[in-house]
C-alpha cells in the first residue's frame, strides 16, 4: 500500500464497455490500485452494448476486476436510452443518468472517483454535488475539441456556433467543479488554462511491458485502434498500395459492424484483399503478439487526447510512425523510438515506411529504444502511484 494512505476506496467510472483506450485504461488502473491495497471498483454508467459494436471487449481482462453496473441499480423503465441524432457517442443516458444514478449511490460508497471521459464527468458532477463524493476528471478531449475534430463537416458542423458556447459552459463546469483535471499530455494544456483550469495533473497512461523483445522485427505493418467514422482506416490502404511485399493487419474493435463491412468492400474493389488483413478484436495477450511481431505500428489519425496504441507498440519493442503533437510524443523520441509525421500526410509517412521497411535493424533498434523507455517509468503500478498521490491531496482538501 502507498505509504501516508489509507486504505481508500476508490470509484473508476467509465460510460460503457466498448472499444476504446480509455476503456482499458480504467479497467488497468482499478487493477492496479488493487495491487497496492485499495479498494477500486471499475464503475460502468451502462451495461448495453452500444449499438452496431462487434462484441463486447476486454473480457479477458476485465473479469480480474470487480465490476458495478451502475445501470443496474435504477428501475428498468428509466434505463432506456437512444443516441442523439448526428451525434457518435452521446447518448440520453449520459443526461438522465446524471440525474438518476445519485439516487442509487451511498453517501461515503466511494472516497472518491476517477471519471474517463467528457460525457461521464456529468454523472460525476452530479454525485460530488448530491453525495458529496470528490472526483477527478480525466479529460482525453474537451467537448469543444470533440465538436471541431470529430464533426468537421454535417449539422453538427452547421450548428457549431450555437454548440460551441454550450461546449465551453460544460468544459468550465466538468474541469472546474473536480478535485483535478487529470489528462494524458500537454496538447490541450492552453485550452485548459483559458477557462481556469487551476490543478492540472499530466498523468499518461501506461503499458506493462513485455520481459523480452524478439530479435528480428517481422514482415507486416500493424494499425490499432477503436476503429470508427474519423479514424481513416481508408487512408492507410493509399500506404499499403505503396508496399505491396508487406502486408497490413488491423487490429481493434469496430464500433460499427457496418462500417467494418464498407471497408472491407473498399479493401476488395481496390484489388487488395491479399495485402490487408482486418482481425477486429483480439484479446489482450494476441495483441501483444501482434506488437511484437510487426515491422512497426503505423497510427493514420491524430489521437491528440494520447495515443494509446504507440505506447502499447513501444512496450513490445515495436517502433511506430505516428501523427505529431499527441500526449504520447511527450514519452518518446522522434527518430529514436519512431517517427512523428504530419497527419495523413502520405508522402512523409511513405518516406519513413520505406526507411524502416527496408532497413530492419533500423527498425529493430529504435523499437528496443522504445521498449526501455517503457522499462524505466511506465508500468501500471507506477502510473497508479502517481494517481495516489493526487487523491491523498484531494481527500486532504476535503476532509
Amino acid at each position: 500500500m502507498t505509504p501516508a494512505l489509507k486504505r481508500v476506496k476508490i470509484g473508476v467510472l467509465i460510460d460503457r464497455i466498448i472499444p476504446g483506450g480509455a476503456e482499458k485504461i480504467a479497467i488497468k488502473q482499478v487493477q492496479a490500485f488493487a495491487e497496492l491495497g485499495h479498494e477500486a471498483t471499475l464503475l460502468v454508467l451502462n451495461r448495453s452494448l452500444k449499438k452496431g459494436v462487434e462484441k463486447i471487449p476486454y473480457q479477458d481482462i476485465i473479469k480480474k476486476v470487480p465490476v458495478v453496473y451502475l445501470s443496474d441499480r435504477i428501475p428498468k423503465y428509466l434505463r432506456f436510452t437512444f443516441k442523439f441524432p448526428f451525434f457518435s457517442f452521446f447518448s440520453f443516458f449520459h443526461l438522465s443518468y446524471a440525474f438518476l444514478i445519485p439516487f442509487v449511490v451511498k453517501k461515503k460508497e466511494f472516497d472518491i472517483i476517477i471519471a474517463h471521459g467528457t460525457y461521464t464527468c456529468f454523472t460525476a458532477l452530479s454525485l460530488h454535488r448530491r453525495r458529496r463524493i470528490p472526483y477527478l476528471a480525466f479529460i482525453w478531449d474537451p467537448i469543444t475539441y470533440i465538436l471541431k475534430k470529430g464533426y468537421p463537416s454535417g449539422p453538427l458542423n452547421f450548428l457549431r456556433s450555437i454548440l460551441m458556447p454550450i461546449g465551453l459552459y460544460l468544459d468550465k463546469k466538468i474541469v472546474n467543479n473536480s478535485g483535478g483535471l487529470l489528462v494524458g499530455g500537454k496538447a490541450h494544456d492552453a485550452y485548459f488554462r483559458k477557462i481556469s483550469a487551476k490543478k492540472i495533473y499530466v498523468i499518461p497512461p501506461s503499458y506493462d511491458p513485455v520481459k523480452e523483445i524478439p530479435s528480428k522485427r517481422g514482415d507486416y505493418i500493424l494499425a490499432v485502434t477503436a476503429w470508427k467514422k474519423g479514424k481513416d482506416p481508408e487512408f492507410l490502404l493509399e500506404l499499403i498500395e505503396k508496399f505491396p511485399s508487406f502486408k497490413l493487419i488491423l487490429a481493434g474493435g469496430w464500433l460499427s459492424m457496418e462500417y467494418r463491412e464498407e471497408f472491407e468492400k473498399e479493401v476488395k474493389k481496390r484489388n487488395l484483399s491479399t495485402l490487408v488483413e482486418v482481425v477486429g478484436f483480439v484479446s489482450e495477450q494476441a495483441l501483444v503478439k501482434l506488437y511484437k511481431k510487426a515491422r512497426f505500428l503505423v497510427q493514420a489519425n491524430d489521437d491528440r487526447g494520447f495515443g494509446m496504441p504507440a505506447l502499447e507498440a513501444a512496450a513490445c519493442g515495436c517502433p511506430f510512425i505516428i501523427p505529431k503533437d499527441q500526449g504520447v510524443c511527450e514519452l518518446f523520441k522522434d527518430k529514436i523510438d519512431g517517427f512523428y509525421v504530419r497527419e495523413k500526410d502520405i508522402e512523409e509517412i511513405s518516406q519513413f515506411a520505406d526507411l524502416l521497411i527496408r532497413k530492419e535493424r533500423m527498425a529493430f533498434k529504435m523499437g528496443r529504444h522504445g521498449w526501455k523507455t517503457v522499462c524505466k517509468d511506465h508500468s501500471w503500478i507506477r502510473h497508479a502511484e502517481r494517481l495516489l498521490k493526487i487523491i491523498g491531496l484531494v481527500i486532504k482538501e476535503r476532509s
